[in-house]
């Protein structure tokens, strides 16, 4: 392994979905004999918990967006952080590409920052962006609005302009800066349990009929105090990362942050996930074929695109915000299992995909 080339894979800590996403690529590297290092903020836990032979140097790759909950972006506050961060860029362009020197990187890998693509060209190393969608995009609605994002945008979109190659992935939207561009299968987790070892792992009775809903909202803030429960929720059994919402009547079972069960098997044991529209989320859910009620979201450009592709390829069905905040979920639960439709065929190669490609750019 030591005159393998090894690949510098810069992942953001906006959600675990893109950390995931790439912790599956990052195992396609490992078996095809490449070398490699993450750097990122995201917990080390979550891609030694895949079983990667990657080390993990902390480093924050871009900014991202922050967030007021799970459903809601905090737009003013965001582009303050990017201003910060866009004073920051110059230094933080010029010590990365040190870094990648003193690594002797043989390629960059990013998803889906835009600056370490630039800390590639720099250090004269070749870079691939490996996402469904890149900030620059996701900026375009505000910047066209406000100068100070524009500033910010054009920024980010110089930098994506420098990568060697643009592996997009289905389900989301683009990066038009990016001069090349190939399209890529969906990259997907696979579960590691069956059904019946899911359901051992979670300690569910499996002679219970009750309906398993993975409660799947990420860092959710919401703590439920408010909500106005109309009943009907105790025939379903729910698994989550977050506490049992005060006033809900109904089985609840509480996983840590940091859980022994990946989230995509504790999809192998749901008949229903309930989540917000997210690439990791929704493509495990149409892997593992579990129907999704959503929550919409509508400040994110990402999210529509996301919940049209999961219509089209899957079985899903949309609740009203005010109906998930007011703990009015039966009748959506109840719809979604009494709906029809099938499931499109899902090409699950992407990671081997985007594996060949960043290999490729060497």
């Amino acid at each position: 392994m030591a005159g393998s080339p090894l690949v510098v894979y810069y992942v953001t800590a906006h959600g675990f979905g893109h950390a995931t996403r790439a912790a599956a690529v990052i195992a396609e590297l490992e078996r095809r004999g490449a070398r490699v290092v993450v750097r990122t903020a995201v917990p080390a836990w979550l891609f030694a918990d895949e079983g990667l032979a990657a080390p993990v140097q902390p480093f924050d790759a871009d900014v991202g967006l922050l967030m007021l909950d799970a459903l809601t972006v905090d737009v003013g506050a965001s582009l303050s952080a990017h201003e910060g961060f866009l004073a920051r860029w110059e230094d933080t362009v010029r010590r990365e590409a040190a870094v990648l020197a003193s690594l002797n990187a043989a390629v960059v890998a990013s998803d889906a920052g835009a600056l370490p693509l630039e800390a590639a060209a720099r250090a004269g190393r070749p870079s691939v962006l490996v996402s469904n969608f890149s900030w620059d995009w996701i900026m375009e609605p505000w910047a066209a609005a406000d100068p100070r994002w524009e500033a910010v945008r054009a920024r980010h979109a110089a930098a994506c302009a420098e990568a060697s190659l643009f592996v997009r992935l289905p389900l989301g939207g683009d990066s038009p800066a990016c001069r090349r561009r190939v399209e890529c299968p969906l990259v997907v987790r696979s579960p590691r349990l069956s059904k019946a070892e899911a359901f051992a792992a979670l300690g569910l009775d499996p002679a219970d009929p009750r309906p398993v809903v993975a409660f799947s909202f990420g860092g959710i803030g919401w703590d439920g105090s408010a909500l106005r429960c109309e009943g009907g929720l105790e025939g379903y059994r729910f698994i989550a990362y977050v506490p049992k919402p005060a006033g809900l009547r109904c089985g609840w079972t509480q996983l840590p942050k940091h859980s022994p069960m990946r989230h995509c098997d504790v999809l192998a044991a749901a008949d229903v996930v309930f989540t917000k529209p997210g690439y990791g989320t929704f493509s495990e859910s149409l892997a593992a074929r579990v129907p999704a009620l959503v929550v919409p979201r509508t400040d994110f450009r990402e999210s529509a695109l996301l919940t049209e592709s999961l219509a089209r390829l899957g079985r899903m069905r949309l609740i009203a915000r005010e109906d998930f905040e007011a703990g009015r979920w039966e009748a959506g639960l109840a719809a979604l299992r009494a709906s029809g439709g099938s499931w499109a065929p899902l090409d699950r190669s992407g990671a081997a995909f985007a594996a060949r490609c960043i290999l490729e750019a060497l």
